[in-house]
């Protein structure tokens, strides 16, 4: 009786190994793409890289690069631009200027208002 039961122990053990074995396989080849997603996912990928592929090429063909005309253009508006906008910061800055020097006079006049 005891050898049969050791040589079944073994035999158990045996067999749990290859179920063992046979679920993980499963687990793997559950977890793969099938063949409809794999060439989905390689028509996705080829997309992409032409995409990366064109933009140095656009890069070297200067496709958005600007005309001498539109650039002289843009520069002289920017410098316009940029005048008036530092004429308003100064019409404004002068009032404020002169208010912050005139305070403390303005300040005493209506503490003592007989000076």
């Amino acid at each position: 009786m005891e050898p049969k039961v050791i040589a079944m122990t073994q035999k158990l053990k045996e067999s749990s190994d290859v179920v063992r074995q046979l679920d993980s396989e499963l687990q793997a080849l559950c977890g793969s793409l099938t063949t409809d997603e794999e060439k989905s996912q390689v028509i996705q990928l080829t997309k992409e890289c032409g995409q990366v592929e064109e933009k140095p090429k656009s890069l070297q063909s200067n496709v958005n690069a600007v005309s001498p005309k539109e650039r002289e253009r843009i520069l002289k508006s920017r410098s316009t631009d940029v005048k008036e906008r530092r004429m308003r910061k100064r019409i404004v800055r002068i009032p404020v200027i002169l208010l912050l020097y005139a305070w403390p006079v303005i300040h005493l006049g209506f503490l003592y208002p007989g000076n």
